[in-house]
């Protein structure tokens, strides 16, 4: 599909083409999804599309999408096993699957950031028999985290989006890491939360003992100062 093709469908269906482009895209279909969310983001940024409803309908779109493929590799794998063979390649399959057994989960948030995985990563999460909770965990979540930025960035950029397009896809694995790392302190800061209340807890009861034992110190510091200057006054009255 071409992207003029793409972008009249955005302008003449709004945000209904733009929930058919993203679930097609993710079945396998190669679409320059990045290319057409920065376009939605322009087209916020004129005051066509509303940003928070392009972002919801984009999202939804995603989700369906992975969601039918996530089902068909589930209850269909050895039959999408051989589709994915003849049209993606086996090197690349195996290389997929290999991913995923390696990161789990993980993958399904970071593979919408890479141009190949985002439209197998459904299919093998099915293949994989990973459970429906694990798999709409990462993969929605992918989901959001992917068409959000896009979307915002092609509103923050305005008119130049067109230009700086080839900059956001040269830097599109390096925005997935920085997706990876957040995704991972997240992580962490959910499983480690009782760990980090306890200890701010305990940093809060120190607080106002080590605040009256500062102000005592000043108050020490003080009067020392006063009394050395009034007694150097005196001395130099004396004098």
């Amino acid at each position: 599909m071409t992207s003029q093709f793409l972008i009249n469908i955005i302008i003449q269906y709004g945000y209904v083409g733009l929930f058919m482009i993203m679930a097609i895209t993710i079945l396998g279909i190669p679409i320059p999804v990045e290319f057409i969310l920065t376009f939605v983001g322009f087209l916020s940024f004129r005051g066509q599309l509303n940003p928070v409803i392009a972002i919801l309908f984009a999202t939804t779109g995603c989700v369906s999408g992975i969601t039918i493929a996530y089902l068909l590799g589930l209850f269909f794998q050895h039959k999408i096993l051989i589709n994915l063979k003849k049209y993606a390649g086996g090197s690349r399959i195996k290389k997929v699957f290999s991913w995923y057994q390696l990161h789990g989960g993980k993958l399904l948030t970071v593979g919408y950031f890479i141009p190949g995985v985002r439209h197998l990563s459904g299919y093998i999460a099915g293949m994989s028999k990973v459970k429906y909770r694990e798999f709409a965990l990462y993969s929605y979540l992918g989901a959001i985290l992917w068409t959000t930025p896009f979307i915002m960035l092609g509103r923050i950029l305005g008119s130049r989006w067109k230009t700086l397009l080839p900059m956001i896809h040269h830097y599109a694995l390096l925005f997935a890491i920085l997706v990876i790392i957040f995704c991972v302190l997240l992580y962490l800061l959910y499983k480690n939360h009782e760990v980090i209340m306890l200890w701010f807890n305990k940093k809060l009861s120190h607080l106002p003992r080590c605040y009256f034992s500062l102000v005592k110190r000043r108050f020490l510091v003080t009067m020392g100062g006063l009394i050395s200057i009034s007694l150097f006054l005196i001395l130099m009255g004396l004098i």
